[in-house]
């Protein structure tokens, strides 16, 4: 027994197979590279920000276990978590960013480096956004577009096999 299909109903379960397998992880994609652009526009405004004197509240080490699904050894990444108190317009806020894109995972001693740079008590630098004080950063470098270069790749490399799938099927017979 075969199954024969016209070829409407073949475009259609191909551009439902597309969806499916390309268009989910194109939508993720999409998103990821949005994060990242906005992530880009902050770090790159924030030069321009408003400049006041804060002081460290907190500074600790967070560690992450992660198991890996094949049964080999656990593993451990380490994340810096900084707070800081600062005076925006006459009013004190907290702030927990120290620079746009977050952190990415570290080892023990990467991660013991940032925090050597923030000792609680330590008085620091804090550019706040004069429109919305309580978003507030320590480092205004520029982060790098990487992430965003990623996004875009990820997303024309699936945009690129959608269409070869596409294409593809045009040429289904009847």
């Amino acid at each position: 027994m075969s199954i024969t299909f016209s070829s409407t109903t073949a475009m259609l379960l191909l551009g439902l197979f597309a969806f499916l397998v390309l268009g989910i992880p194109l939508l993720a994609s999409a998103r990821h590279f949005y994060r990242a652009w906005k992530q880009y526009r902050w770090a790159k405004q924030s030069a321009r920000w408003a400049v006041t004197t804060g002081t460290i509240t907190h500074a600790a080490l967070r560690e992450e276990k992660h198991t890996p699904d094949d049964d080999s050894a656990p593993f451990y990444t380490y994340h810096p978590e900084i707070r800081y108190t600062y005076i925006a317009e006459g009013k004190t806020h907290e702030g927990s960013r120290v620079q746009f894109g977050g952190f990415p995972d570290f080892t023990q001693a990467e991660a013991q480096e940032i925090l050597a740079q923030y000792p609680v008590g330590a008085q620091v630098t804090v550019y706040y956004d004069p429109d919305q004080p309580t978003n507030a950063v320590l480092v205004v470098e520029q982060m790098a577009p990487y992430e965003i270069v990623r996004g875009c790749g990820i997303l024309l490399i699936l945009f690129l096999i959608i269409i070869v799938l596409l294409l593809n099927g045009l040429h289904i017979s009847p």
